[in-house]
């Protein structure tokens, strides 16, 4: 049974998973508060027991838990925020009054927390405990491997015998985490000696591959670097442990003589930058992917074990999966930052990001922090809703550059607010025309306002990603 708002776990009570989809009998796996205080999910079954999160090769200081409280209690409250009393807690995606919630341990042995949208009659995930399900103990038997499966219709995990006895750094890494480390010859074999370029950037060319396990994937290919292997396998290390819905997944990477390549899940609907080309997002789906895009950079900036800079918000890095569902790409290496820095990284070397998205900081040479995604974030957003790159627009002066362009098409928006406020004239002239006459006018304004302010000069002056989500999905 599902646990409800303000339904308590306690020491003398757990939440269990049943067998299967069809058998409703308690089954292994269950989330409840072990013996230290902590809550824990762990895998139960007549042969061996184990716990599998929190990491229990993390020091649970580190995880943000305190066992020193032995009241053993945990609840979600009806706007969607859960606590317990070992310190752990988080906040529903869409938090606010209004929903219906219940928390579920799934037949797959993950913990989520569901919303229902009342309007189309469905429950969504708006929190779940692991982001890879590989991870989760015992999740294929004791002699299987578990793979993530091509994505589409069946995609998921996916069961199946473990690799040769000459395979087995590699074996054991897959089997562990689902993550491992491809030959060259692999990747150039998958990709059809590197064929199909689907995406480049300042720090590579993104390829369209297919492995030998029938997964589709995008296989990034480094340019020349100075990453030394140690600090290489490092960085991956760490990116591979940014885990959430709203970030592209790395399956593997290759590191052989002077190749490094990246292996990440492949997006069926491209990037936000084509599907604006092409007229295919309609005002919801525009909304969504500002609503997602700042989850992902709310995690990369406060939530995950390491602070991550982005470093280069634009369309082309925001990729659609079949759903159009949004999801962050081009993150990760040497963008990690310190988290006693406060935010702030001084060991930028050079300038980084993509004319037309880069914040004032960069050409000033002011310090940088995460205020520089907000700022990107805000282009982005201000091109969905008016379809206008910031590469199009005219800007002030002589110059011709990309952040005078950026800084004509906030200007214009700016101009066009200010002159016919009061009514809804304005957004009906700077809204993409296919969007005019078929959209929530209401949430198109929000989402102007809300560019508008990551888009202030003054880096003080911008929201965090954070407090973005807040106002795009108000209590």
């Amino acid at each position: 049974m599902p646990l409800l708002p303000n339904q308590p776990i306690t020491r003398n009570s757990r939440l269990v998973s049943s067998r299967s989809h069809n058998n409703f009998s308690s089954g292994f796996y269950s989330l409840l508060f072990d013996d230290d205080n902590l809550l824990r999910l762990a895998f139960d079954d007549p042969e061996i027991s184990s716990v599998y999160w929190p990491d229990p090769g993390v020091i649970s200081w580190d995880a943000g838990r305190t066992s020193y409280d032995s009241s053993r209690i945990a609840a979600f409250n009806s706007s969607g925020y859960f606590r317990s009393s070992d310190d752990f807690e988080f906040k529903a995606s869409d938090y606010g009054i209004g929903a219906w919630r219940i928390l579920k341990m799934d037949v797959d042995e993950n913990v989520r927390l569901y919303s229902l949208d009342e309007e189309k009659r469905i429950w969504s995930v708006s929190w779940q405990a692991m982001s890879q399900p590989c991870k989760i103990h015992g999740v294929c038997g004791p002699n299987a491997m578990c793979n993530y499966d091509y994505p589409g219709e069946n995609a998921g995990r996916r069961c199946s015998c473990l690799p040769g006895s000459s395979e087995n750094t590699q074996g054991y890494l897959q089997v562990a985490s689902g993550f491992r480390k491809f030959t060259y010859d692999e990747l150039k074999k998958a990709t059809g000696t590197f064929m199909e370029e689907i995406g480049r950037g300042g720090s590579g060319v993104v390829y369209k591959g297919v492995l030998s396990n029938r997964r589709v994937a995008a296989i990034k290919r480094l340019n020349e670097t100075n990453h030394g292997e140690a600090e290489f396998l490092a960085e991956v290390s760490t990116i591979r442990r940014v885990n959430l819905m709203n970030l592209i997944e790395i399956w593997g990477y290759c590191l052989e003589g002077n190749h490094r390549l990246l292996v990440y899940e492949y997006m069926e609907c491209g990037s936000v930058a084509e599907n604006l080309i092409s007229g295919a997002l309609n005002w919801e789906k525009r909304f969504d992917i500002a609503v997602g895009s700042a989850k992902g950079l709310s995690y990369l900036h406060e939530e995950c074990l390491e602070w991550v800079l982005h470093c280069d918000v634009k369309p082309q890095n925001i990729l659609l999966d079949s759903n159009f569902q949004p999801k962050v790409a081009d993150f990760g290496l040497s963008k990690l930052v310190n988290r006693g820095g406060g935010g702030k990284n001084s060991r930028f070397s050079r300038v980084r990001g993509t004319r037309g998205y880069m914040a004032p900081e960069w050409i000033s040479n002011l310090p940088i922090s995460s205020k520089v995604d907000v700022y990107s974030y805000g282009v982005v957003v201000m091109e969905m809703v008016t379809g206008k790159s910031p590469m199009t627009m005219g800007g002030q002066g002589s110059g011709n550059t990309g952040e005078m362009k950026q800084r004509g098409l906030v200007k214009w928006v700016r101009e066009k607010m200010n002159g016919t406020r009061g009514n809804e004239l304005w957004l009906e002239e700077i809204i993409n025309p296919v969007m005019q006459g078929k959209c929530d006018l209401r949430k198109m304004e929000i989402l102007v306002q809300v560019a508008l302010e990551c888009l202030e000069e003054d880096k003080d002056a911008r929201p965090t990603m954070r407090q973005v989500i807040e106002r795009l999905l108000p209590h």
